[in-house]
């Protein structure tokens, strides 16, 4: 990881934890102690994340800035993005 951590998501349908940079989503296992970055949730258009929070099977992500757009992922079978709020 290259850039500050803005927050920590437990997602128990993962079973891993999810951290969230400026520029990137990552997991972090924690049987393995390895972090690798979250290719399908990517940032093509440079987006600042912010934040996020999961239920069992969503993921929810939020921008930097006033009137920011929310990410909803589905986490499995596979990790899609579902809608943009």
């Amino acid at each position: 990881m290259h850039d500050y951590l803005w927050d920590i998501i437990w997602s128990k349908s993962l079973e891993q934890f999810i951290f969230i940079t400026v520029e990137e989503i990552y997991v972090f296992d924690e049987k393995t102690m390895t972090i690798g970055q979250y290719p399908v949730i990517c940032n093509n258009d440079k987006t600042n994340w912010w934040c996020g929070t999961c239920s069992n099977e969503t993921l929810f992500i939020s921008t930097m800035g006033r009137g920011a757009p929310i990410f909803e992922y589905i986490l499995c079978p596979m990790i899609k993005l579902v809608k943009e709020y």
